[in-house]
């Protein structure tokens, strides 16, 4: 459902830009939870994630998301959703640690950044929540922006006196990192709570496992332990997913993607290329998800993908203690990436990732 968006009368401080404020019955209507993040399209083409703020008391029975009066002029009004839409977005919340020079304890990150906003903390961890897109460069563009907004906090006048470390990673003193990435796929399948529906997102997640989550292995470093997450974690297993009105989360790609822009842009490259290719075939195999989806086990799934390896050999790959699996499945993986429709548009980015991993690789096997 398309929220209906107002302009605050109130002044919104700096660090609420990038909020909507709500009532508690526009969360409920609108399906969000205080924290969410909504995505909404702006005049000049490109969309803004906004975190939700379920504070609002002062109306408690209209429907309405309220923001900033600067934000709100910036907003595209004449948007309305168009089920038959099927460009994705694509964003992601990446996740990194702060230690100290020694790297032998970490910083908590709320001394430097608030919980909410683009560049905020997680506990143990800074995570950054970039401004989605329909091309990977500019998340990762975004992403850069973030990190070097976060470099500044960290190098500050008034933190002069210490010495910290931003560090990429997926394991480190015993706490995990994620990439999650997010995907804005049609409404008819996000939006929906069926059984049915439950169970085609599920196949949804087992493509992205071996097409994206496998590929994701080959930069892990073994120097590093980053394989620590996918075993001992207890999340980031394959399969594992979150949803909303907004974005399918794929949460199984670690941290270490982070470590650079090569293997970020050829993460976002690649899972952009495979979404985008498999909501196509979803979409022709139900009459623009009109018909009923028909898509409930593996089975029914490799009538779609019939490369697609058994989902035991898939789990098998990603909860291996090494990556000596994933590797092996390079070849098989790339045969079927490489006739996608919109291959070339991204083939030397994902060739550059696969030659930064094998990079890691080579290094960890010396």
């Amino acid at each position: 459902m398309q929220i209906e968006i107002k302009p605050s009368d109130y002044p919104f401080s700096r660090t609420d830009y990038n909020i909507i404020k709500m009532n508690a019955a526009s969360a409920n209507v609108y399906n969000v939870r205080d924290g969410d993040y909504v995505e909404i399209p702006l005049n000049n083409g490109n969309n803004i994630n906004l975190m939700v703020d379920v504070s609002i008391t002062d109306d408690l029975t209209s429907i309405f998301g309220l923001v900033s009066k600067d934000l709100y002029d910036g907003i595209d009004k004449s948007f309305k959703d168009n089920p038959n839409d099927y460009e994705v977005t694509l964003g992601c919340d990446p996740e990194f640690f702060i230690t100290n020079k020694s790297q032998n304890f970490l910083i908590p990150p709320s001394i430097f950044f608030p919980i909410r906003g683009q560049l905020g903390s997680d506990g143990d961890l800074v995570e950054i929540r970039p401004d989605p897109s329909t091309k990977p460069i500019e998340v990762l563009n975004n992403i850069d922006k973030l990190i070097k907004s976060a470099i500044k906090v960290i190098d500050s006048p008034i933190n002069c006196n210490e010495s910290y470390k931003l560090c990429g990673g997926s394991f480190l003193l015993n706490q995990t990192a994620g990439f999650h990435i997010h995907f804005g796929i049609p409404k008819s399948i996000l939006c929906s709570r069926t059984a049915t529906t439950r169970k085609f997102i599920s196949m949804m997640v087992a493509v992205l496992d071996y097409y994206i989550g496998c590929m994701s292995l080959i930069s892990e470093s073994t120097y590093n332990y980053d394989s620590f997450r996918r075993i001992y974690s207890t999340y980031g297993k394959p399969g594992d997913y979150r949803r909303d009105n907004i974005t399918l989360e794929y949460r199984v790609v670690g941290g270490h993607i982070l470590r650079s822009p090569c293997l970020t842009l050829g993460i976002l490259s690649l899972s952009k290329l495979v979404i985008d290719d498999m909501i196509y075939r979803l979409s022709e195999a139900t009459n623009d998800f009109k018909d009923d989806v028909e898509i409930k086990n593996y089975s029914d799934l490799n009538k779609l993908y019939p490369s697609l390896p058994d989902k035991l050999e898939v789990e098998s790959i990603l909860l291996n203690f090494t990556k000596s699996l994933s590797v092996k499945h390079i070849d098989r993986i790339m045969r079927d990436v490489s006739v996608l429709p919109n291959y070339n548009d991204y083939s030397n980015i994902i060739d550059n990732y696969i030659n930064c991993s094998f990079k890691e690789y080579n290094n960890d096997s010396s």
